[in-house]
């Protein structure tokens, strides 16, 4: 067994005194986790060759299941363990606390997700009313990156819910909500309240380029062009 009292006395000195195979306690970590590891570290007699492991027999008893455990370690890992607190404990107690963390994790894992879901009903619900009901209206005076940045907000939402509410909607009611009024003043004021395609500024509307994209809009407002009554006309002829 190694001697502690005489490690704590020859400290100082540069001269190692650990060999390989030696067995360190507890005890051991206990006395030497006061001083520098570098100062723990002239203790250790010096290897002839660096190609093989400086091994080290670890011994002390589980503060778990009071097991006695010995196993192997390397110098490195002896040095390691001195530079942050080491809990002693049997591979087995560690294992089967690690599995019970984990439990724990995946289960506030679910709460945090059923919470979530919650959040995001109610936040889809309050969007809904908001930004999806014909009979509601901007606020006076409120500019159109404002109002854009409200619809915005539809991160903390379901976009499916959303999507399909818009869907389910008669086109007339749709047009009159506070969502499509944004978007299509958005797109009128990109265009300079121009028509795209004949330069008129003469009753303007906004149309889908696409109807595939009806529902989500307001992220696919590329799709989406600013045209006069007469060119909307035409362009409905010609399909």
């Amino acid at each position: 067994m190694v001697d502690l009292d005489l490690f704590e006395s020859i400290l100082e000195n540069d001269c190692g005194y650990i060999e390989e195979g030696d067995v360190l306690t507890e005890e051991f970590f206990e006395k030497m986790s006061k001083y520098p590891p570098s100062r723990v570290e002239k203790l250790f007699k010096r290897m002839k060759s660096t190609s093989t492991m400086f091994a080290l027999n670890l011994k002390f008893n589980c503060k778990k299941c009071g097991k006695e455990v010995e196993k192997v370690v390397s110098k490195t890992k002896v040095i390691e363990m001195l530079k942050k607190e080491t809990e002693f404990k049997c591979g087995v107690c560690i294992a089967v606390e690690k599995e019970i963390e984990e439990k724990e994790k995946r289960i506030i894992s679910l709460k945090n997700k059923e919470s979530e879901n919650i959040v995001r009903a109610e936040n889809t619900k309050k969007y809904i009313e908001s930004y999806l009901n014909p009979s509601m209206n901007w606020n006076d005076g409120l500019k159109n990156f404002a109002k854009l940045e409200c619809l915005r907000s539809d991160f903390c939402c379901n976009k499916d819910s959303i999507k399909d509410h818009i869907k389910n909607m008669s086109y007339k009611e749709f047009l009159k909500t506070p969502y499509w009024k944004a978007i299509s003043e958005k797109v009128r004021i990109k265009s300079v309240f121009r028509c795209s395609l004949c330069n008129s500024s003469k009753n303007l509307s906004v149309h889908h380029r696409t109807y595939s994209i009806h529902g989500d809009e307001l992220h696919n407002m590329n799709e989406l062009i600013c045209i006069c009554q007469e060119c909307h006309e035409k362009h409905h002829d010609i399909y």
